[in-house]
This record gives C-alpha cells, sequence and structure tokens, in this order.
C-alpha cells in the first residue's frame, strides 16, 4: 500500500526496476519482491475465497488464536480492508505510472474481494471482527453481536477503516457510524472493543 501510494503521488515507475537483496537468496527488482508478495498472499487466504487469512495476527498481536491451526481459517476483517485497499490502489498506480498490464488482474481481484467481504464477513447488517471458517463449512463471527465465545460484540478497527476504504454502502456505512456512536465511544474517546477480551 506504501508503495501504490508513493507511485500516485510521485508516477516514478522507474522504482520498479530497481535491483533488491532477497532475504536468503539472489536478488531482484522491487516489482519481483512485489510480485512474490502477491503471490504469498494468494496463497494465504481461506480455502475458496479470495479473504486474506489471519496467518500471525493483524496488528494485535495480544489476538493470537490459542489453536495455531485456526491461523489458516480466521480472517480479520481489517486485514481484508487492507488487502482490497492495497489492491485497488496498486492497480491505480501501476495505470497512472504506466504498467497498466498488471493492473486488471489486481482489480479483478479487489472487486472480488469487495464481492466476498460483504456475503461472508457481515452477518445481521454488522461486520465480524473475524470470521472463523471451519474445515465442516461452517462460520463463525468472533466480535460481532452473535459472538457467544468471546462476549466482545463490536471491534472499532475494522469498521472504521472498511468506512474509510469505501467496502460499505452508504447505508451501511451510516448504520457502523451508530453502532460506534452506541458502543464504542465513551467520555474518553473511541474504544478497539465495546468490552475487555477475557
Amino acid at each position: 500500500l506504501g508503495l501504490a501510494r508513493y507511485l500516485l503521488a510521485s508516477k516514478d515507475a522507474a522504482v520498479l526496476d530497481e535491483p533488491l537483496p532477497f532475504f536468503g537468496g539472489d536478488g531482484g527488482t522491487l516489482w519481483q519482491h512485489v510480485e512474490r508478495a502477491l503471490a504469498l498472499i494468494r496463497q494465504r487466504c481461506i480455502p475458496g475465497t479470495r479473504l486474506a487469512a489471519y496467518w500471525h495476527g493483524d496488528w494485535n498481536d495480544s489476538l493470537q488464536p490459542v489453536d495455531p491451526s485456526m491461523r489458516e481459517r480466521l480472517c480479520s476483517a481489517w486485514t481484508v480492508t487492507l488487502q482490497h485497499q492495497t489492491l485497488r490502489t496498486l492497480a491505480a498506480a501501476l495505470r497512472r505510472a504506466g504498467r497498466a498490464e498488471r493492473a486488471p488482474v489486481l482489480e479483478a481481484t479487489a472487486t472480488r474481494v469487495r464481492d466476498e467481504f460483504q456475503r461472508l464477513l457481515i452477518a445481521d447488517g454488522v461486520l465480524a471482527g473475524f470470521t472463523y471458517f471451519r474445515a465442516d463449512g461452517g462460520v463463525e463471527r468472533l466480535l460481532h453481536p452473535s459472538d457467544m465465545s468471546t462476549g466482545i460484540h463490536f471491534r472499532l478497527l475494522p469498521m472504521i477503516h472498511a468506512i474509510l476504504a469505501d467496502l460499505f454502502t452508504p447505508e451501511q456505512a451510516r448504520a457502523h457510524v451508530e453502532l460506534i456512536r452506541e458502543h464504542l465511544l465513551a467520555p474518553d474517546g473511541a474504544r478497539l472493543f465495546d468490552r475487555p477480551p477475557p
């Protein structure tokens, strides 16, 4: 996302051809690093979707699953928002930088991520902080009003970032602003969750 924003601001496509070392191997261009990162993201998706799996967490390291096998089936709505934003911004940056040949694939993937975000991560009109895709095909929403496991029903960051990244419809954005006002704002500011994690 940082690279895409740099390209949009600078129009410096030559930076993509800069040689850089690879960890534990030969070097390559910056664009080859990007391709490797995009390939890893594709590999680390929830089975049957384009939604990024949790793996080792989003920014909040305190939210590591107790069961390490969950990393491949747990999905953070905020991480997916960043995934969508990165794909969309990188496609736009490549077009502006005169490197549009890869943009259609990135745009198509971003569209699929957005559609799956809407279909799989929002339930009863509320974005789940996490969604667990069980091996038996069942879906469990965590940090959501239906969450019976943690007792936490709302998570701030996925909501505000989905609003900022235009992943919600205008109606969904308004509804989530109301949920934030009702459940996550306090006299001293906004809370990350509506209650502390147990």
